[in-house]
């Protein structure tokens, strides 16, 4: 699969199916500081992604 980071490199992953937020963690990636979409559309962190999927992360802006 490929992972599109927010600052658009990317990363291919070839560990197979595996839920979101694992996939980000394993990826050094805290699941609480993005949000992640599939063509298009945004999903959950404990979708299933696997070898076929394109998923671009987007980083979450906090502020006050």
């Amino acid at each position: 699969m490929k992972l599109i980071l927010p600052d658009r490199t990317e990363r291919v992953i070839t560990e197979g199916t595996m839920p979101l937020d694992q996939l980000l963690l394993a990826e050094g990636i805290n699941p609480n500081e993005v949000i992640a979409s599939r063509g298009g559309f945004l999903i959950p962190e404990d979708t299933v992604v696997g070898d076929d999927d394109e998923i671009r992360l987007i980083r979450i802006a906090h502020g006050g």
